[in-house]
């Protein structure tokens, strides 16, 4: 439609990459709308076999909203369930997201994330719930080069210790990437 579009998929498993190692096949698809000139609403799914004997259901809902011409803030709410075998095992998460364009080469920005591991299986710390904290800056070059600078704080909340070869229950991080986009 003119303010809605449909997305519809297959994927051998989860995790699989290219090849079906572990015998996977499931649905990817979603649905995303113009709710207002300023407001993008889109919501993702997946689910079916995730290979290895595991059934899945995950989904993610995404809004996006201009709030200003050169300031985005985006919502991402995440829940995933899947049957090991021993029962549905539960996680889900919400992440939030402030970009700023400061000019057409640089765009700053800060995410806040969290994500709840209720079984502990999906991490594999034990239950608990992981946080992070990031700030970043993009710089866009030419020729569709953009170089892109992180620093991170990740945190855990739970009994077990998952950072720096599991000794410790939090780190710091700092990232560089660049890609080309065309």
């Amino acid at each position: 439609g003119e303010h809605m579009t449909g997305y519809a998929g297959w994927t051998m498993g989860w995790d699989s990459g290219f090849g079906n190692d572990f015998g996977g096949s499931t649905f990817l698809g979603g649905l995303s709308t113009e709710l207002t000139e300023d407001i993008n609403l889109i919501w993702a799914t997946t689910f079916g076999d995730r290979g290895f004997g595991a059934d899945t259901y995950m989904q993610s809902v995404v809004a996006d909203v201009a709030l200003t011409d050169s300031a985005n803030y985006i919502f991402q709410t995440d829940w995933q369930q899947t049957n090991f075998g021993a029962g549905n095992e539960d996680a889900y998460g919400i992440n939030q997201y402030l970009i700023k364009t400061l000019n057409d080469c640089w765009a700053v920005g800060t995410r806040m994330e969290w994500f709840r591991d209720d079984s502990g299986t999906f991490i594999g710390n034990g239950p608990g719930s992981y946080w992070d904290w990031t700030l970043g800056a993009n710089y866009t070059g030419p020729r569709g080069v953009v170089n892109r600078i992180e620093g991170r704080y990740d945190w855990f909340d739970g009994d077990g210790r998952p950072y720096a070869q599991n000794t410790k229950r939090s780190q710091f991080s700092v990232g560089w990437s660049s890609y080309f986009t065309f």
